[in-house]
């Protein structure tokens, strides 16, 4: 009896700390998610320092997607942020009427770093001209300080 009292503690302790490790998913694809439109909000806000703070600012951050032509990268922080900031609308006009939507979103999320594929959708006007505009991104996360940064 004594042993067995023993065994079923022991594997009650093995339970509780197998169970406290485990990631919920859901919430961090939604925190990801998060980050993903904070961006998007803040670059139609045309607030670098918005985007800027979503971003693991690092030489070995990247910024890929494809678009019509093919594909697009930018390789490490500086030329990330030399990019979004000549790509923020220099007024509000020129993106006045547009819209972007993330869909199709496919998560490999780890411990403190995620892969995420998403659809970009582009539709409305841009300086007074119809655009439609798909993109796919690839985006990779890194979880600084508790928190999901791209």
């Amino acid at each position: 009896m004594k042993n067995f009292l023993s065994l079923s503690l022991a594997v009650i302790v093995f339970s509780i700390i197998a169970c406290s490790g485990k990631m919920d998913i859901e919430k961090e694809m939604a925190a990801i998610q998060a980050v993903i439109e904070e961006e998007k909000d803040a670059f139609f806000a045309q607030d670098f320092n918005r985007m800027a703070a979503t971003w693991v600012q690092e030489p070995s951050s990247v910024k890929l997607y494809m678009a019509g032509k093919g594909p697009v990268e930018f390789l490490g922080w500086e030329k990330i942020a030399e990019h979004d900031k000549e790509n923020i609308p220099k007024s509000p006009s020129e993106y006045e009427k547009m819209n972007c939507i993330f869909s199709d979103y496919n998560f490999n999320i780890n411990d403190d770093n995620s892969w995420v594929v998403l659809k970009a959708t582009w539709d409305g006007l841009y300086n007074g001209k119809q655009q439609h505009i798909e993109q796919t991104k690839i985006l990779a996360f890194k979880k600084i300080e508790g928190k999901w940064k791209w």
